[in-house]
């Protein structure tokens, strides 16, 4: 209409089969993305139309709803010309599996490939029976199930795969104990280590490799993170001196001489400390070859950083609601955080003080269980939550990218496969509760 207002824009995109003139056009503000789009397919006579996302470039935002809305909550003039950068949409993941387990799903890691390749992911779903499930992903999103491992009494509650070096898996139960595992060369559990040291549930395990050495941050309702050091290929290492039960310890090879693959139980951690002070819901380590920061939540509302090297706690970010949830991103160095308001937060890990919250996503109905970011995307991060739905965000927008509802009961683990392709997410339930979704044109 002649009396609508309009706003110049300059469209900008570096894929050159899409390009079109970057002198600046007049459009209504009423526009948002969708709209957007049909002008730039308009001018390359495209059918079928492509759908595209637009970021300014000036805010780094991306436009989500419509240019008038974003320009007044930005507080960007309509009386400029508006620099926008387009590039095909990322499409809505696609369901490729739905699997039932026997009980419910409170743990899944899914973000480590076998035998050091990228073609099938190695999946391990702890569940409230007790039991590890072991699965091969590969990359057209079919879970094929390898195994089954009785791991904890009562809940197996947690669970985690060093991202490199030797294929390593820890868990973590009810019974307050940490299991740590390796994953042979036929693509099964073997148990290295029992680990006692917890005094109520472990919430939380998180491991990382170093060399030989398998380092496994746990933590829990006892309010205390604790640090597992274990030799993997040197059982004697993990034994004080004067333990006469490590014999009993050991399986024996025909020849009666001690196996690579032997379980050692371990009550001395390498660290412990118990500075919140209520349940630790999760910890992250700062990065996948950084053995030295160690992030923590906590239902105290607080987020702490620890230097492990130095055994003690470098910062306290502070919040006001419980921490259910953390996630680690490489990429951006920042923490994701779910909440029990319905929340996900952003913060910088590398800031100090009271206002580090970067972003607060809203948009969950329910209690957000678990938050786990792409390894290839910095940013992309997936959140679920009690209200049955799992949520695809980019984080230069306070909309979600995607809501996918096809859960039935609430969800409560979610993680990405080996080449971040694939969204994994599993919960409660008796039916269709371990689910796999598929990206197109990441």
């Amino acid at each position: 209409e002649a009396s609508e207002p309009l706003v110049r824009v300059q469209f900008l995109t570096e894929h050159k089969k899409y390009r079109v003139t970057e002198t600046s056009i007049a459009v209504p503000l009423r526009l948002a993305r969708r709209g957007l789009s049909e002008v730039i397919n308009h001018l390359l006579s495209l059918e079928p139309g492509v759908p595209f996302d637009f970021l300014h470039i000036d805010s780094k935002k991306l436009v989500r709803n419509s240019l008038g809305t974003f320009l007044a909550t930005e507080g960007i003039s309509k009386e400029n010309v508006v620099k926008l950068q387009y590039a095909p949409a990322l499409q809505e993941p696609e369901k490729k599996d739905s699997q039932s387990q026997e009980d419910w799903i409170s743990c899944l890691t899914s973000s480590r490939g076998f035998n050091g390749s990228n073609e099938s992911s190695c999946v391990v779903a702890a569940c409230y029976d007790g039991n590890l499930q072991v699965y091969s992903l590969p990359s057209e999103g079919k879970l094929d199930r390898l195994q089954t491992v009785k791991s904890h009494r009562g809940v197996a509650k947690c669970v985690s795969q060093c991202p490199l070096g030797r294929h390593v898996v820890a868990s973590g139960g009810s019974d307050g104990e940490v299991k740590i595992w390796e994953v042979d060369e036929n693509k099964q559990l073997q148990i290295r280590a029992r680990c006692r040291g917890h005094k109520s549930k472990i919430e939380s395990v998180c491991a990382i490799n170093v060399g030989a050495h398998a380092l496994v941050a746990s933590a829990g309702w006892d309010r205390s993170i604790i640090l597992w050091q274990v030799n993997l290929d040197n059982a004697e290492e993990n034994i004080d001196e004067g333990d006469e039960t490590m014999a009993s310890k050991r399986r024996k090879t025909t020849n009666g001489t001690s196996a690579r693959e032997q379980m050692v139980e371990i009550e001395n951690p390498r660290w412990i400390t118990g500075d919140h002070t209520d349940n630790v819901s999760s910890v992250v380590w700062g990065g996948d070859e950084n053995t030295a920061t160690l992030f923590s939540g906590s239902w105290d509302h607080s987020l702490k950083c620890w230097d492990v090297t130095r055994e003690c706690c470098t910062a306290t970010l502070n919040g006001n609601k419980v921490v259910t949830s953390l996630s680690f991103s490489s990429l951006s160095k920042m923490l994701a955080s779910g909440h029990s308001d319905n929340a996900v937060r952003l913060w910088d890990a590398r800031a100090h003080g009271d206002s580090i919250v970067k972003l607060e996503l809203k948009s969950h109905k329910g209690w957000v269980s678990d938050v786990a970011w792409s390894k290839k995307n910095e940013f992309l991060l997936a959140s679920v939550s009690h209200d049955k739905t799992v949520k695809l965000w980019d984080i230069r927008s306070k909309i979600p990218l995607y809501t996918l509802s096809s859960h039935t009961n609430k969800v409560l683990c979610v993680d990405w496969d080996c080449n971040s392709d694939l969204i994994l997410s599993g919960g409660a339930g008796a039916s269709s509760n371990l689910e796999v979704h598929s990206l197109k044109g990441q």
